[in-house]
């Protein structure tokens, strides 16, 4: 019976710290290919070394406006880069921001999709812990 409770205690705790980082990146996520969806609340990455880059995308409905926030690791900043695809399908660069900054995103009339690069700032990666990428809406 103590076998018993010991094995549910420990499902519950492994169940339990997965879900704490339940919109975690998962490689490969290094294009806009291969992006990564964004989830409302917040998202984390981590990168692994100074030339490694991490893409998330977000789908904005018409008339909505979507706000993400970059959160470096302490002593860390990392760069947050926005872009649309241009007609012919290739990234468009639209704003930046730099250590615990942010980004709009715009549906406009039509609704758009946005990418989202997570890169190092200064080429300093903090390989030991995560970024976080909050995603809210705005309107």
């Amino acid at each position: 019976m103590k076998k018993i409770i010991v094995l549910t205690l420990l499902l519950l705790l492994t169940l339990g710290a997965s879900s704490a980082y339940a919109n975690t990146e998962t490689e490969p996520n290094d294009t806009y290919t291969t992006a990564n969806v964004l989830s409302q609340g917040d998202n984390y990455g981590k990168l692994s070394g100074s030339l490694d880059r991490d893409w998330w995308s977000d789908q904005v409905p018409a008339g909505s406006v979507h706000k993400v926030t970059l959160t470096s690791p302490s002593g860390y900043p990392y760069l947050i880069t926005l872009y649309t695809l241009s007609p012919l399908g290739v990234p468009v660069y639209q704003s930046s921001a730099s250590g615990n900054g942010s980004v709009t995103l715009n549906g406009g009339a039509s609704g758009t999709t946005f990418f989202v690069k997570v890169t190092p700032a200064f080429l300093n990666v903090d390989t030991r812990k995560n970024y976080t990428l909050n995603l809210s809406t705005v309107n």
